[in-house]
Parts: structure tokens; sequence; C-alpha cells
């Protein structure tokens, strides 16, 4: 795994979602009552930010601001429509006091 660090970890509180642009993608950095993890910050229903949506870092969930479609940040996992394609994620660390994510090049 090639991890690269994307946001010093102080600048993603918890509770916090996050838009960053790390190898040329878009990426939505969630830090929930589980953890810190990372997904594509595009809607796979229509071309929305995520990370602009409605989080809820107890259930570790985001609405899409555009639609209204529910994914689990955590699994990338659609679980309302009008989404039904999972949303890309990510492995996460953190190291050095930054977020680490693998991108999977």
């Amino acid at each position: 795994m090639a991890f690269r660090p994307v946001l010093p970890i102080d600048e993603l509180p918890p509770g916090a979602a996050r838009r960053v642009d790390a190898g040329g993608q878009r990426l939505a950095l969630w830090h929930t009552a589980q953890g810190v993890f990372a997904t594509d910050d595009t809607c796979t229903h229509e071309r929305a930010s995520l990370s602009e949506g409605d989080f809820d870092p107890d259930e570790g969930t985001v609405e899409c601001p555009k639609h209204g479609a529910r994914f689990h940040v955590a699994s990338g996992r659609a679980l309302t429509l009008p989404a039904y394609k999972p949303l890309r994620t990510y492995p996460v660390k953190i190291d050095g006091g930054h977020v680490m994510v693998d991108l999977g090049d």
C-alpha cells in the first residue's frame, strides 16, 4: 500500500467532514465516532459534493445535498434511492499527525 498524507488530523476534528484533492482525485474525509474514513466526494447518482451534505458522525452516514441519497461512509454502501451504486472507499491511517490515504496507485 502507498499511503500519502492528505490532511493534518487537527484539521479534521471529530464529527467533521472535509473535501480534499489528492492524486488528481476529489476525496471526502469523514471523522465518525468509529474513526476516520475516505470516499470519493462525488455522489454516484448525480454530480454533487457529498462533503457538503448532511453528515451524521454517530451513524457514519451522509446525505447527498442534491437529491437526498444516503451513504454509509465506512463501506461506501448506498443506503437510499435515488443512488444505488456504492461510493469508492480508500484505506486510511493516521500517522505523524496526518490523515494518510492509499489511493491504490
